[in-house]
């Protein structure tokens, strides 16, 4: 058991940018303070979260 995993974890959203059927979020979470980025993918009328590619760069 990891020393904290019963402690809640929380998500803030910084940014968001909707390209389409592509979508940028910016977040940070309170486990480890650090930022990030993630991009979701519209497929069948459901956003799914999906991989950058290693050149793509956000919309921010």
């Amino acid at each position: 058991m990891l020393p904290d995993s019963d402690k809640e974890i929380k998500a803030e959203i910084l940014d968001e940018a909707i390209d389409g059927e592509i979508t940028w979020v910016g977040y940070k979470t309170s486990y480890d303070g650090k930022t990030g980025i993630f991009k979701l993918v519209k497929e069948n009328d459901q956003w799914k979260v999906t991989n950058k590619g290693p050149r793509e760069k956000g919309s921010f």
